[in-house]
């Protein structure tokens, strides 16, 4: 993994990379039990953290910025992985009880305290809470799985500070949805993530 990780230019520390060990145990020990995902082997995870990695590595190319939302955070990818690489303040939205609790315990294992897990849902730029706390404005929007790329793209500037991105995942042989030019991109096997700006 940490051989892939530098193909992206990506360098993290020995404390990230215990981190995300200690999300990888997290993930195997309630995975089952809280249905965080279908698959749970070595391949699986490693192939969902690596993807989380190039969300982490297209965000050291950003400009800095201060508070990332990931919205439908479901197992945490990528959101648990950015907040154990990245010392940004982290909300991660998710509707679901049993996957909220993970993420909070998960978030705690990791050290972020001050990162927030709020229920909740977003769409047509309103918020749904079910604990009745809005997310609020982030510099970073992720959603991974939740909407397709162009209806993402509206969905998250609903969110955006003025100056701030949405990171999509598209095809790595896709194009940019049309009338959008991308900022950054980090390509990988299947993947491209790439950010777009607040309009």
């Amino acid at each position: 993994m940490r051989a892939r990780a530098r193909e992206l230019g990506l360098e993290l520390a020995e404390t990230r990379w215990e981190k995300i060990a200690e999300l990888r145990r997290l993930w195997q020990f309630y995975g089952r039990s809280m249905n965080l995902t279908a698959r749970l082997d070595d391949l699986a995870l490693n192939t969902h953290i690596f993807e989380s990695l190039q969300v982490v590595a297209l965000a050291a190319r950003l400009p800095s910025f201060e508070h990332w939302l990931d919205i439908g955070s479901g197992a945490g990818f990528p959101g648990l992985v950015v907040a154990a690489c990245i010392e940004a303040r982290m909300t991660c939205v998710e509707p679901r009880a049993k996957r909220a609790s993970f993420l909070d315990l998960a978030l705690r294992k990791v050290g972020r305290d001050d990162a927030r897990v709020l229920r909740g849902r977003i769409e047509q730029g309103t918020w749904t809470g079910i604990d009745g706390e809005s997310p609020g404005l982030a510099d970073v929007v992720s959603a991974r799985a939740v909407f397709g790329p162009e209806r993402w793209l509206a969905e998250g500037r609903a969110w955006l500070r003025p100056g701030g991105v949405v990171i999509v995942h598209l095809g790595v042989d896709d194009t940019d949805p049309p009338g959008e030019v991308c900022l950054e991109r980090v390509d990988g096997p299947r993947w491209s993530i790439r950010a777009y700006p607040s309009r």
